[in-house]
């Protein structure tokens, strides 16, 4: 299944993440310490280091950015790799470069360029100088943590001719093998990017020819849909294993010992198989909204209901993500994370109750209480239609004052949404068009095959009810591409602000 890859647009925020105190396997090296240390609040050093996969790479760009967002003052970020350069560079350049700046976190990756024969360096001297640059940063500071990376594979792009990547290694993977073993026999934590980039190579050779297209360098939106994933999924699992929290305001959704119906049945954790490219959460009994706040106050804002069939919530990619992206464009951005698996009704009333209780803390929260909408990716798209629809009555017994504020959301947008349709040709039953339905924007694609049936059917109830709503239908983009996609539907976040314009929520 191919990778969907991610175009920056000229509003983008790179991705921020949101970390979720969840079990981590106790075996698995992670770079802990320095999150500990942000968390008690102590100066910290990130430097990357290594070639101009690291040099030029968005995904470092990212990583800064992350950073700065979570810990704000806390992180001096330093990228100070260089392009063409290798191990022996690495060691040579690694006091003035790296240890002058008495770093706690250093990523290492130079086996690319190591793999090519120009520069005559053997597998076992790849390693010895790996070894020798890590010995001497743990020789400088014990508890520096250390993260290798292995990275892309190359091709020989005719756009390159001069430059013949593949030719120049034909060894690549065997020099990658060299940090997976030595990562394994020193438990140091390894990001292994090479297998998720080689199999879009294997799946799909014209997406990965387009996505690296002068041989090795991964362009800007391909390194943050496939490469800087992977960083930030570890990150966060370092994060939740040190008992770090995140920056800003979390807010429970419901008062202690008063949501109605029921929870998960077994403790909050990551969704199973974990991925590189996504953070998935599952088992959700606590729901929380987790508030991103837009520079000026009494701003307009957006409920966040991410995607993942009710069986778990995307956190980064359809929720942080998206949060950043409202952020960049003057919205507060509050992210909810609703009951999953399996909770339908309880989803439901979550929502209801986050939208009361946003108009019960807006002036806390320094946003417009009449200009707080929804905006939901696939189950979550589903939920916030729902909520459009059903806001006349709480689905809940009233707990407090902040039901007494409406649940009614002034706006939605519904990107891929899912479950719209009964399955038989018609509107699904929990939904009703002839309700007091807020301006709706829906966002689809054609070759969304499974789900774009809905979304066609509530586009034509809307229309026959006359409810204020537009359909951004794209010939291409798939599901679950959140703010990544590279095919038509990648147009989508642009038309997104103009309709919110022309509604005049901004």
């Amino acid at each position: 299944m191919p990778i969907h890859l991610l175009k920056r647009s000229r509003n983008w925020l790179l991705p921020l993440l949101l970390s979720a105190a969840v079990p981590i396997a106790a075996e698995e090296p992670l770079p802990v310490t320095v999150f500990k240390k942000l968390h008690e609040g102590k100066k910290q050093t990130v430097v990357v280091y290594g070639t101009s996969l690291t040099i030029n790479g968005a995904w470092a760009k990212a990583l800064g950015d992350y950073f700065a967002k979570e810990f704000p003052g806390q992180v001096t970020y330093l990228n100070r790799a260089q392009a063409g350069m290798h191990s022996k560079w690495g060691v040579a350049n690694l006091k003035q470069r790296v240890q002058d700046h008495r770093p706690d976190l250093v990523f290492i990756e130079f086996s690319a360029n190591d793999a090519a024969t120009k520069h005559g360096i053997s597998r076992e001297q790849s390693e010895a100088n790996l070894d020798q640059m890590v010995k001497a940063l743990r020789q400088q500071n014990p508890q520096v943590d250390i993260v290798l990376q292995t990275m892309n594979p190359a091709w020989d792009s005719p756009s390159n001719p001069a430059k013949k990547y593949a030719t120049d290694r034909p060894e690549l993977e065997s020099y990658y093998d060299v940090y997976r073993s030595y990562a394994r026999a020193n438990q140091l934590p390894l990001v292994d990017h090479y297998p998720a980039w080689r199999k879009l190579q294997q799946d799909s050779p014209e997406e990965f020819q387009k996505a690296v297209s002068d041989g090795i360098h991964p362009n800007s939106g391909p390194s943050l849909s496939v490469t800087w994933p992977a960083v930030h999924v570890l990150m966060e699992k370092a994060r939740a294993a040190s008992g770090a929290k995140k920056a800003g305001i979390t807010a429970n959704v419901w008062p202690d010992g008063k949501m109605p119906g029921h929870g998960a049945k077994d403790p909050e954790a990551r969704h199973s198989p974990e991925r590189t490219d996504a953070l998935r959460i599952t088992n959700v009994s606590q729901p929380t909204l987790d508030i991103f706040p837009a520079p000026a106050k009494d701003s307009p804002a957006m409920i966040v209901c991410p995607g993942g069939g009710y069986s778990y919530a995307v956190m980064d990619k359809e929720g942080t993500e998206i949060a950043a992206w409202l952020n960049a464009n003057g919205f507060t951005a509050l992210l909810l994370k609703y009951r999953v698996p399996n909770n339908r009704d309880g989803a439901l009333q979550d929502l209801q109750r986050a939208l009361s209780l946003a108009r019960s803390r807006a002036a806390e929260w320094h946003i417009d209480p009449q200009r707080l909408g929804v905006i939901g990716f696939s189950a979550g798209g589903h939920l916030s239609a729902r909520a459009s629809n059903r806001f006349d009555e709480l689905t809940y017994p009233a707990i407090d004052d902040v039901d007494q504020q409406s649940c009614r959301p002034d706006f939605a947008v519904l990107v891929y949404p899912a479950y719209l349709d009964d399955g038989k040709g018609g509107l699904s039953p929990n939904l009703n068009p002839k309700a007091d339905i807020p301006p709706t924007l829906i966002v689809h694609s054609d070759d969304d095959a499974k789900f774009v049936v809905g979304s066609k059917l509530y586009d034509a109830a809307l229309t026959e009810a006359k409810r204020p709503h537009k359909l951004l239908l794209y010939p291409t983009g798939g599901h679950g591409y959140g703010l990544r996609s590279d095919r038509e539907a990648k147009a989508w976040p642009d038309a997104a602000l103009q309709w919110l314009g022309e509604i005049r929520v901004k």
